[in-house]
């Protein structure tokens, strides 16, 4: 299975990433199989659960045995810091394509591993062009400072 390092639900706190999630009942535990480690992010979340049977949770529980019980890595330390890091890089006329001003500007968002950094920063570039063209229907507005985070997103 291919490892996911932008997941909503934390990564691996070794490595960042993760190998998706078992089902045990109505129990998710996202994964990590090369580091052998597990972590619960809720139950009921995902409705497949009540499609597995018994049989399935207790192969999952197995398979899981050996696996390390851990806290998450988060992805992002907090979403109005990249808006307003983005925000300002867009009024200050910043071409997006200069990928080591916004670098710089984002560095101080990010709180993990430097080789998802990439990542991160494309998304963020990514998300401000989409923006940009949808002239505010986005996560942004554009209001009398330029661009804004939307009050009603």
């Amino acid at each position: 299975m291919k490892k996911d390092f932008n997941c909503y639900f934390g990564g691996c706190p070794e490595c960042g990433g993760t190998h998706g999630f078992a089902n045990i009942g109505p129990d998710h535990w996202f994964t990590c199989d090369d580091h052998k480690t597990k972590w619960w992010t809720g139950s009921n979340l995902f409705s497949g659960w009540r499609e597995q049977d018994e049989e399935t949770w207790r192969e999952n529980e197995e398979r899981l045995v050996g696996y390390t019980k851990v806290r998450p890595r988060e992805v992002y330390i907090n979403d109005m810091d990249v808006f307003d890091s983005m925000r300002r890089l867009i009024n200050r006329g910043v071409n997006l394509d200069d990928r080591a001003a916004v670098e710089a500007e984002l560095l101080g968002c990010y709180s993990e591993d430097p080789t998802t950094f990439k990542r991160f920063v494309d998304w963020c570039i990514k998300s401000a062009r989409v923006n940009i063209a949808e002239r505010g229907t986005g996560p942004w507005q554009h209001g009398e400072e330029g661009f804004v985070p939307r009050q009603d997103a």
